[in-house]
């Protein structure tokens, strides 16, 4: 008799439902002077950890540092100055993948957390079921086996969800190359993989590269790869994903390695979302993302971000007598021009950091902070 055989996930990330409850959840974990956080203030523009996390050990370290970073670039008028709000009318784009980021995360939190439901519902089955099965494909009924199977049969019914949601999502979000519609029937066969030859996405992109029989086992095919996809847009509902913007590069090089229409869920959520005009009020995660971009804007005006540190000589020569092994293995891998300016890089984010994490120290130290 055929053997029947259970995948056991590697790892399963866990993301809790944003329920209203949470979402309205008026908790303060603390007064930053005077301002109180509570746990919406916490979580940001991230999903509830759900029931089980603890938001404030998890989270109110990093926001009671936004709530001081916000504030004193507030007081010393970055949020006023012309050139700020001129990079915001430039960067319109970003603030909108950002917000789409949020609206993706509720969604698939939401999804999971009902797929984890479904997967779990094996009530349906008797231990004597179970037990023929596992005596009919050569195992012994025990404890253990029965626990595995539970486990295994849930992993498959949450996996079933999944395709079956995502197949929901590509029938209801259309997907373009250049102008050209992805089929409904090509994507649904591309994400149960039911053919080597499926024609999604995958096979969309590479088509519109003329690079249809590209090896990605080979560096050098999947760099051509990258380089032509990036002359690609990507079009997901009503919103173009140009792909040599590098806000994209990370589907970009997805894309490059293979990744089809799974690298799209993320958009297909958010796409859907505004689509269904179910997003609500985006106000206060608009708000999220400018603060955000305003402490940037802040750390470049008092030089704390990696282009201000300039790397000497000197300081090449320190790493390598400090990181004599790491520097060997860097020129003999690469050109030493090339590992030269990857350390330049690297001291230069690490002295970025350092500043930063000293300048939120001075903050601190100036601030009265309560914690409940």
């Amino acid at each position: 008799m055929q053997h029947f055989r259970f995948r056991l996930a590697a790892s399963l990330v866990f993301l809790g439902l944003l329920s209203c409850t949470q979402a309205a959840d008026e908790t303060i974990h603390a007064v930053v002077n005077g301002v109180p956080l509570r746990t919406a203030d916490l979580l940001g523009l991230y999903p509830h950890p759900g029931p089980s996390g603890d938001v404030a050990s998890q989270f109110v370290e990093g926001a009671i540092d936004k709530q001081l970073l916000y504030s004193h670039a507030v007081a010393e008028g970055y949020d006023k100055e012309a050139r700020f709000h001129q990079e915001l009318a430039e960067k319109d784009s970003y603030i909108t993948n950002r917000i789409d980021y949020f609206l993706s995360m509720q969604y698939w939190a939401k999804a999971d957390k009902e797929d984890r439901d479904t997967g779990n519902d094996t009530a349906r089955l008797t231990d004597d079921d179970i037990d023929n099965f596992i005596t009919q494909t050569g195992g012994t009924p025990s404890e253990k086996t029965r626990k595995d199977f539970h486990e295994n049969l849930s992993y498959l019914r949450r996996e079933q969800a999944k395709t079956k949601r995502l197949e929901s999502l590509v029938g209801q979000v259309p997907i373009s190359v250049n102008g050209q519609i992805v089929p409904v029937e090509n994507l649904i066969t591309e994400i149960g993989k039911r053919s080597m030859d499926a024609e999604g996405v995958a096979h969309a992109l590479r088509t519109a590269t003329g690079l249809t029989d590209i090896n990605l086992s080979n560096k050098e095919e999947r760099e051509s790869l990258k380089d032509k996809l990036a002359a690609v847009t990507l079009t997901v509902g009503n919103r173009e994903f140009p792909l040599n913007d590098p806000m994209h590069f990370s589907l970009l090089r997805q894309f490059a390695f293979g990744s089809g229409i799974h690298a799209l869920r993320g958009p297909l959520a958010a796409a859907l979302i505004r689509q269904r005009n179910e997003q609500g009020d985006l106000s206060k995660v608009r708000e999220l993302v400018i603060r955000e971009l305003l402490t940037d804007y802040m750390y470049r005006q008092i030089g704390l971000e990696p282009e201000s540190f300039e790397i000497t000589e000197e300081d090449i020569e320190n790493y390598r007598i400090e990181n004599e092994k790491r520097y060997k293995s860097m020129t003999a891998s690469r050109p030493k021009e090339a590992a030269v300016a990857m350390i330049k890089e690297r001291l230069a984010d690490q002295w970025s950091s350092e500043a930063r994490y000293a300048f939120r120290l001075e903050l601190r130290a100036a601030a009265t902070i309560e914690y409940r």
